[in-house]
């Protein structure tokens, strides 16, 4: 019983290493097309989003914010207050601002709220708000479309290096790169589970059967290395040799 759960953690990283020693080649090329495609992803998914930001995404974000606040103002131009119609707001359009990564308040800036709203303040407010959304969304786009298009030439990339790669020569060191990939993964995937079971026993999500978890864990040698493993320590490790 108390080495249940040393068990079930080794037979899932011996599993993971040899599926990943038998994949060869394979599985470093799946490893260096998901690692490649976000890092494009990231590096690259901005300045792509902001060629066609100002064209494309303003223009609609504009519109769609340009018919809220008109919505909102109606024939009331004049004696509209800054603060009610930040209070009229819908909640989808302040959401989208603060996924975009500012808020209402940050794009008020000093405006005081009991200032009456002119139809010259309204088309700057609705510029402050449509901006930050559609620059937040423009990026968001250039990822995607960064991604798609390294992960499909990534794609194309690993079938051309498995048909060099069918000669037998390569599969011995195809296997030995698997198998190191498959270390990897190992260590990544028991640590995602050991964490996943540390959660579910923190707060008691079984019930009455959360004490039987609890002493499988306490128990486990695998556990406790894996749970006590963090980026923190492993960082302040290498840094102190």
């Amino acid at each position: 019983m108390n080495l249940l759960l040393d068990a079930i953690l080794a037979a899932i990283i011996l599993l993971i290493i040899i599926v990943n020693t038998f994949k060869g080649f394979k599985t470093v090329l799946n490893l260096l097309v998901t690692i490649v495609s976000f890092g494009a992803a990231i590096v690259f998914g901005p300045v792509v989003g902001q060629l066609f930001a100002t064209e494309v995404i303003y223009e609609k974000v504009s519109d769609f914010v340009g018919n809220v606040v008109d919505s909102i103002v109606g024939e009331t131009v004049g004696s509209l207050t800054v603060g009610d119609l930040v209070d009229k707001l819908p909640e989808s359009l302040t959401s989208l601002l603060e996924k975009a990564g500012t808020s209402i308040e940050a794009i008020l800036g000093s405006i005081e709220k009991s200032e009456i709203i002119s139809e010259e303040a309204i088309a700057e407010f609705v510029d402050k708000i449509s901006t930050p959304i559609a620059n937040g969304l423009a990026i968001a786009a250039g990822c995607v479309i960064v991604f798609v298009a390294a992960l499909l030439l990534m794609l194309l990339f690993k079938a051309l290096v498995m048909l060099l790669l069918k000669d037998p020569a390569f599969k011995g060191v195809g296997r030995f790169f698997g198998f190191l990939v498959g270390l990897f993964s190992a260590a990544v995937w028991t640590w995602i589970i050991c964490l996943a079971v540390g959660l579910v026993t923190q707060y008691s999500i079984l019930g009455e059967y959360n004490s039987v978890l609890v002493e499988l864990t306490e128990s486990s040698q695998i556990y406790n290395f894996f749970h006590n493993l963090s980026l923190q320590s492993l960082i302040e490790g290498f840094t102190a040799k």
